[in-house]
């Protein structure tokens, strides 16, 4: 469900500002969609975010602006890498990556950045 106070952009990427969630009818999403810097278009959508332009692909549809994340890690660069998320966390939980010892140089310090 869309919700006021919420960021959202379109799939496509373009900011969108969320002007109301109740208005009658199936499309009760009203939002001001950025088509430039200096320019705004109105659109609608499903309580669920769906555009009522979807003929054009889903590309308008509403989605979440993705949160940014960023931390520092401690990269042991002799370290093999891992096809899944779960055997990385496997091999980690074994213990070997529990001592760090700074005067080694296989071990770097890296800042890091995802989104979710």
């Amino acid at each position: 469900m869309i919700e006021m106070g919420k960021k959202y952009q379109t799939r496509g990427g373009r900011a969108v500002r969320i002007l109301c969630v109740d208005m009658r009818g199936q499309y009760p999403v009203s939002g001001a969609v950025s088509s430039s810097p200096d320019n705004e278009f109105v659109s609608e959508w499903t309580a669920d975010g769906i555009n009522i332009c979807n003929a054009w692909g889903t590309h308008n549809d509403l989605v979440p602006v993705p949160t940014k994340h960023g931390g520092w890690c401690l990269v042991d660069t002799d370290a093999p890498s891992y096809a899944t998320r779960e055997e990385a966390e496997r091999a980690f939980t074994t213990g070997v990556y529990a001592v760090w010892n700074p005067c080694d140089d296989r071990y770097q310090i890296v800042h890091v950045t995802w989104e979710d």
